[in-house]
This record gives C-alpha cells, sequence and structure tokens, in this order.
C-alpha cells in the first residue's frame, strides 16, 4: 500500500540578525557618548520599560537612522510570514546603560516590531559563564528569547552575547517575551540601543 503524504509546516515568526553597516554603528556611538556626558539632555525612558537599569535614555534618531531602521523593518517583513496593507514606522528608540548586576527580566514591548543593537559589550563571554560552570543551560549574561511551541511547550533560545556582538542586530515580533541577563565579571557597561515600530 502506497500512502501520499504531504507535510504542512504551521506557520511562525522568528528573528533576523546582522551586522549594521559601520557609518550607523558610528552614528550610535556618539549619541551613546553624549547621553553619557550630557544625561541631563535627554529624557529618562525607565518608566517605560521594565528593566532594572538605571540609565535607560529615549533619543530622537537622525533622518538617516530612522531610514535605515525602516528598511530592516521591510525586509524582515518579505522574509518572513507578516504581512501588512502600510510600511512599519519607528515609534521610539532608547539606548540602555546596563552595569553590573542591572538585568532586563522577562518582558515584551509594545510595537509591532522590535530590535535591539548591541554597542558596547564589556565582558568576556566565557569569564561570565564561569561564574556558575555547573548551572545548566549557560545563560549568564546572554540575551534569551523565550517562546511556546504549538504543544504549549515553553521553549528558551539563547544568545550567547559578547565583545563579538559590537554592532550586531536583532529585528523580532515586539509581543515576543525576551529578556538580559546580568553579567558580573567586569564594572564596565554594556550599551545596546532598542526600539519599536508600529
Amino acid at each position: 500500500m502506497q500512502i501520499e503524504i504531504k507535510h504542512h509546516q504551521l506557520p511562525n515568526l522568528g528573528f533576523i540578525m546582522f551586522d549594521i553597516p559601520p557609518v550607523a554603528l558610528s552614528y550610535l556611538d556618539k549619541v551613546c557618548a553624549d547621553i553619557q556626558a550630557n544625561p541631563d539632555q535627554y529624557k529618562p525612558w525607565n518608566d517605560h520599560l521594565v528593566g532594572h537599569i538605571q540609565d535607560q535614555y529615549s533619543f530622537d534618531p537622525s533622518p538617516e537612522f530612522r531610514e535605515f531602521i525602516q528598511q530592516v523593518a521591510a525586509q524582515y517583513t518579505s522574509a518572513s510570514t507578516v504581512t501588512r496593507p502600510k510600511p512599519f514606522e519607528l515609534d521610539s528608540v532608547w539606548a540602555n546603560f546596563q552595569k553590573r548586576h542591572e538585568y532586563n527580566p522577562s518582558h515584551d514591548h509594545d510595537g509591532d516590531l522590535s530590535f535591539v543593537i548591541w554597542v558596547q559589550i564589556p565582558y568576556d563571554l566565557k569569564e561570565e559563564l564561569a561564574v556558575y560552570p555547573d548551572a545548566r543551560g549557560q545563560r549568564h549574561s546572554c540575551f534569551e528569547f523565550k517562546y511556546t511551541t504549538i504543544l504549549g511547550k515553553v521553549c528558551t533560545y539563547t544568545l550567547p552575547v559578547d565583545q563579538d556582538w559590537r554592532g550586531k542586530m536583532i529585528m523580532f515580533p515586539g509581543k515576543l517575551v525576551h529578556q538580559v541577563n546580568p553579567f558580573t565579571t567586569t564594572d564596565g557597561i554594556r550599551i545596546s540601543v532598542s526600539g519599536n515600530l508600529i
């Protein structure tokens, strides 16, 4: 007896990741340096975020950076099952200056799409993971997505963020739950830029 079977994969959403152009990274370096030097000239963004991070500030992006982010969103849409009658628009952008022991608990965003760009990572991942060498999962200092399968199982997808991630960007659905685990081996500051598109 021959049986013809067709496999049907259920649609799902993921994330994209790539290195941003040097000109965009240089722009973010300048913005973040200016925020650190003149924090009173920027709007604190803590009341919009769940992060246990003391220094988080909103800023108005340049037209070039805004256009870059919206181009990435268009590519995300074309590479996924997302359908949309109009282009995404950048709604908010903020910089996170994360110190030792600070963290972002599990949360999602208000935007339809969200992104994170790593600007500065002050630690060595091997040293961070060695702090708890017997921990199951080895997630210390890492970025994580949390999601459920179609069977309802909660899964974690860990991104091993370290110094090699400077200039890397991810874009993902805003409602995809994620978290940023604390680092402990340095007094340096982990700087990232995040934002939402609607």
